[in-house]
């Protein structure tokens, strides 16, 4: 109680944002749509799965997952600041985001070789582990 009397009030909101019922549907619905991309594209024959352009449907929608987690990501760094790194599960999570974006980015970016595509269905996967965090709370 004594780090809720030291936050701001954008701080509080931003704590209660992440902690909502709506957001943690969000994150369900999300890690739910990802998975089902990760289980459709590992479906899909070799040359497909090899192809990520950026017009490639799944690769869109995997965007806009990754944009929804990247910003619960900022909100929950900015509302528990320096306290995130000891928090386990926060910090997994925020590891699990980071070399999301990395590994999507260089996707995008057409440098990818086979093992960072492959990387990228492993980083969905986990990103499926965040439900972990919703189910704690």
């Amino acid at each position: 109680k004594k780090h809720l009397q030291s936050m701001g009030a954008a701080q509080k909101t931003a704590l209660d944002w992440g902690s909502n019922f709506m957001t943690e549907l969000l994150i369900i619905a999300c890690a739910l749509l990802d998975i089902s991309c990760a289980i459709f594209e590992f479906t899909q024959p070799i040359p497909d799965r090899i192809s990520r352009e950026v017009d490639n449907p799944i690769t869109i929608v995997t965007g806009c997952i990754l944009y929804v987690y990247v910003f619960e990501t900022c909100v929950r760094v900015f509302a528990f600041r320096l306290r995130i790194f000891k928090l386990p599960l926060e910090l997994l999570d925020l590891a699990i985001i980071v070399v999301s974006v990395i590994v999507y980015a260089l996707v995008l970016l057409g440098g990818a070789t086979q093992d960072h595509k492959n990387v990228v269905t492993f980083t969905r996967c986990m990103r499926f582990v965040r439900l972990i965090k919703v189910g704690k709370r």
